[in-house]
């Protein structure tokens, strides 16, 4: 705070007061972020644990979080969110405040129901491998809090690598578009069907990196 004076005579000073806010007594939070996936194939995200911290260190520092009401979990196994999510929720009372705060990579099955990707999640095991955004849903819905706020900080979009002999007929036979249109170091939109219907699965981008080298991200 820099203070200044009317009168001549006093010289300006510049003074800091250190602010703190106080612990909101009942105040819960659970903070996830996942980034390195056993998996090689799913997209890397350079933040998602940056963000996570950055929010876990603001709700502790500015809204009233204590340390021992305020969990961070990142880059878990699927197996060590479905433990730790509800025996943290288990804490909580009919006063409390609750907010879940989840940022990452999220998927959907073949029912087109989304799962969020922990660490060891695997693109060809979605339902089996991932955490359903569905029973994290239903875990807040039996949770005693009065007051809830689940809040998903995640990317549907993703890069899928596509590499090796036969990667070019391949693409070009399940999507659209004609990839001879376009040569390495270009991009083309493009539409995956339903190979029943002909309906559109999904609108997607498709990188040619290198020869025999795509990049495919899904845009839906």
């Amino acid at each position: 705070i820099e203070i200044t004076y009317d009168s001549a005579n006093v010289q300006a000073e510049i003074s800091v007061i250190d602010a703190l806010r106080p612990e909101v007594e009942n105040r819960f939070a659970i903070v996830i972020g996942n980034q390195a996936y056993d998996d090689n194939k799913l997209t890397k995200l350079p933040y998602a644990v940056s963000d996570a911290k950055l929010v876990h260190d603001t709700l502790l520092s500015r809204y009233g979080c204590s340390r021992d009401r305020t969990v961070l979990l990142t880059d878990e196994t699927s197996i060590r969110l479905t433990q730790a999510i509800p025996d943290w929720l288990k804490r909580t009372n009919a006063q409390s405040q609750l907010l879940v705060y989840v940022v990452g990579n999220a998927y959907v099955d073949d029912q087109n129901q989304p799962y969020y990707a922990a660490k060891d999640f695997d693109l060809t095991r979605v339902k089996e491998t991932g955490l359903s955004l569905s029973w994290l849903r239903q875990q807040l819905e039996d949770c005693v809090a009065a007051e809830k706020v689940l809040l998903f900080d995640v990317s549907h979009l993703g890069t899928v690598r596509v590499e090796g002999s036969g990667s070019f007929e391949r693409l070009q036979n399940v999507l659209t578009n004609d990839l001879t249109k376009i040569s390495a170091g270009r991009a083309q939109y493009t539409h995956l069907l339903d190979p029943s219907d002909a309906s559109v699965v999904d609108d997607i981008i498709v990188w040619w990196v290198d020869d025999e080298v795509f990049d495919v991200m899904p845009n839906a």
